[in-house]
């Protein structure tokens, strides 16, 4: 290696300081003597051969050339000065012409490379810009070739606005042949399942018909909220009466449950039954008593139509009281209670004439702890009785002072049996006899009772309908009506003590539960 980085700088030292090219050794002898003195092979890689040594060429002061020359470095010979000899088999590119002789200028050379450096310049650029005659119109863009990267740029763009547009355009055509064959099956059902609310009337009809509907719901709604504002308002009386106030006469569990006659209890003596007490009425007071009886009968009817009516259509909520259906009724001149239940496997003349033993016997009505004393005051007829009855109320809280009042009724009592097989039986208070004036510690109250039995014959079997109306008119006189005992709440409350125990021992008594 020593001996090649000599040769180099005396090759460089001698090309500094020469103005002339001297005669060069052949390049075949200089390469043999490198090669022989190295000992390398004949032949080098990428077209060339390699000397290393110079010192046994005798005379030589100038550096062989080492590179073996292809047409491009031959072209570009000013980029390497000690290669402007001439040197033998160096083989040329096609339509270049060779040196004229080895002692060329570099200014010759120079002008050679830049002339044939400025022709594969031009040959470049006009392959370049040529374009392809068989390609189409897609591909010439795809193929194409820009200088400018501005112009690439644009020609990209509108390639891509092409492709967008067609894409659109393909997409629009899809969607008109969709939207037509949507248009021909919405004909074809239209045609072959016509609707039922094709036409505006049908809408307006069904329209019409849900507002109907809804207006009656809540007209339903609006009854079923005021049928529970008074059952909330009845309970809670109720329990003022039941709860807050025990009843001194509430009878006995036995009686209310099993409505049996093994109950017992103590009452009060019963008022002597005997001749010198029973005093002869005048026949003028019997015939006010027929024609009280008369009158009372003539507006059954009407007293019976209003019961039926209150079941019907009611004001108040329906209950069950003691297995008895229930209705009342408040206003400002007359308070109501109304009774409706069905006695099956029971004849209406078998149950009237149970009935009215009832009324007056003291023994039946001995069991009821309200009552006081019953006793029949005269038979007018066969279907006219007058009784006398005396019970026990309460009107404030058990233990206080005036809590308990007593009550008593002078009734005539009289039946008639109707062309279509009903019963009547009405009961009317006489408010004035004369043989038995009013005492200080009693009460009377207009009270008329109003009853009906009717045969019936239903799914669940045959029976007897029995419907019980109880009235009392409020006494009209200022001083009466200012007494506790004559407020409204008061006289409603007397009529939840007494009236229903009444009813439901007849019913029992009526279907055997009670004995006679």
């Amino acid at each position: 290696m020593e001996a090649f980085h000599n040769l180099l700088r005396e090759a460089t030292n001698s090309r500094n300081t020469a103005t002339g090219s001297s005669s060069l050794p052949s390049t075949g002898s200089l390469t043999q003597s490198l090669q022989g003195s190295l000992g390398m092979p004949q032949g080098m890689s990428m077209g060339m051969n390699l000397p290393l040594s110079l010192g046994n060429l005798p005379g030589s002061n100038t550096l062989a050339p080492i590179h073996r020359m292809n047409p491009l470095m031959a072209a570009n010979s000013q980029m390497f000065p000690s290669l402007n000899a001439s040197i033998p088999g160096l083989t040329t590119a096609p339509g270049s012409a060779a040196p004229a002789s080895t002692t060329s200028t570099p200014s010759s050379s120079t002008a050679a490379s830049k002339e044939k450096g400025g022709k594969a310049t031009a040959a470049a650029s006009k392959k370049r810009k040529a374009p392809a005659s068989t390609a189409s119109k897609d591909s010439d863009d795809d193929t194409q070739e820009y200088e400018d990267p501005k112009a690439k740029r644009r020609a990209q763009i509108a390639k891509a606005a092409r492709k967008h547009r067609q894409r659109q355009k393909d997409e629009l055509i899809a969607l008109r042949a969709k939207v037509k064959d949507l248009k021909e099956q919405i004909e074809v059902l239209q045609s072959s399942e016509p609707s039922e609310h094709n036409t505006e009337l049908g809408w307006k009809q069904e329209a019409e018909q849900h507002a109907e509907i809804r207006a009656r719901v809540d007209q339903e709604n609006e009854f079923l909220r005021k049928t529970l504002m008074e059952q909330m308002k009845f309970i809670q009386r109720l329990q003022d009466y039941f709860t807050k106030q025990p009843l001194l006469n509430m009878p006995s569990l036995d009686l209310i449950l099993n409505s049996s006659s093994s109950a017992t209890m103590t009452t009060p003596a019963a008022l002597s039954n005997s001749s010198s007490t029973l005093q002869l009425q005048s026949s003028s007071f019997q015939d006010q008593l027929r024609r009280l009886a008369n009158d009372s009968m003539a507006t059954a009817d009407k007293a019976l139509s209003e019961c039926e009516t209150s079941f019907r259509t009611p004001k108040n909520p329906t209950m069950s009281y003691f297995g008895l259906e229930v209705q009342y009724e408040m206003g400002k001149t007359e308070m109501g209670i109304y009774f409706r239940h069905h006695i099956y496997n029971c004849d209406a003349s078998s149950v009237m004439v149970d009935l009215w033993e009832c009324i007056g016997d003291a023994n039946f009505e001995k069991k009821f702890p309200f009552v006081e004393s019953t006793e029949v005051l005269e038979e007018v007829d066969s279907n006219t009785k007058y009784i006398r009855r005396v019970v026990n109320l309460t009107m404030g809280d058990a233990g206080q002072a005036n809590s308990v009042l007593k009550e008593e009724n002078l009734l005539v009592n009289q039946k008639r049996e109707n062309p279509d097989g009903s019963i009547y039986i009405i009961a009317r208070t006489v408010k004035n006899d004369p043989s038995h004036p009013k005492a200080a510690d009693h009460i009377r109250r207009d009270t008329t009772t109003t009853i009906s039995l009717r045969n019936f014959n239903d799914g669940n079997g045959a029976g007897c309908l029995l419907l019980w109306s109880v009235k009392v008119l409020v006494d009209t006189d200022a001083d009466e009506r200012s007494k506790p005992a004559n407020v409204p709440d008061i006289i409603l409350k007397n009529m939840f003590e007494v009236t229903p125990v009444y009813v439901k021992g007849v019913v029992d008594r009526a279907r055997g539960v009670m004995p006679h």
